[in-house]
């Protein structure tokens, strides 16, 4: 699941040797896997969302589960519209960790202390990623780093969280997967 060109590879196994043990923050008491990257090194486009999910907690890749799945449709449309499949991409969160409650039985969104414990794990992985743009996947995403120096040098987009979207009902879904697909579609244009 990570397509690394062959200058990439060391610095991937340097940031997996790190950042797949990290301590930082409590999140790693309730974690089965830390969830760095999915995607190519370097990427033209890197998408970060909140935080890893049940499936991407056991499977130890973002965007695997079903809100995976509906990004990756928004993506394919996103490619079918540009007449181009080398939309090369990158997807991580704002955690690596699953914010599992307290007794593992659901979800809640990461704490500003965890995003900015793994801050320094989504920057370096801009190191070396080098995306033209960061496109955020969610208002957590945003919400944490929008108009942050992290970013200053690369493009910034947001879209609708996947997860709303599967949330809609059919004709709602339509609409905001459709705006989102026609967002990065735009952007890309203008970065070309």
């Amino acid at each position: 699941m990570i397509d690394t060109e062959n200058g990439h590879k060391k610095a991937w196994k340097r940031h997996c040797d790190r950042w797949s043990v990290c301590t930082d923050c409590d999140l790693h008491h309730r974690t089965s896997s830390h969830v760095l990257l999915r995607g190519h090194i370097p990427c033209d486009y890197l998408f970060i969302g909140e935080a890893p999910g049940e499936t991407e907690d056991i499977l130890g890749y973002p965007f695997v589960g079903r809100s995976g799945k509906k990004l990756d449709d928004i993506i394919t449309r996103v490619q079918k519209m540009l007449g181009d499949t080398t939309f090369v991409f990158g997807a991580t969160n704002t955690v690596a960790c699953t914010p599992w409650a307290e007794k593992k039985e659901s979800l809640q969104p990461p704490s500003a202390k965890q995003i900015t414990a793994c801050s320094d794990r989504l920057r370096d992985l801009l190191l070396f990623t080098k995306p033209k743009a960061v496109i955020y996947v969610g208002s957590v995403a945003e919400k944490a780093y929008k108009g942050t120096a992290m970013f200053a040098d690369v493009t910034e987009l947001s879209i609708v969280h996947p997860a709303y979207i599967l949330r809609q009902r059919q004709e709602q879904a339509e609409i905001h997967e459709k705006r989102s697909v026609l967002r990065i579609v735009n952007m890309v244009r203008d970065l070309q």
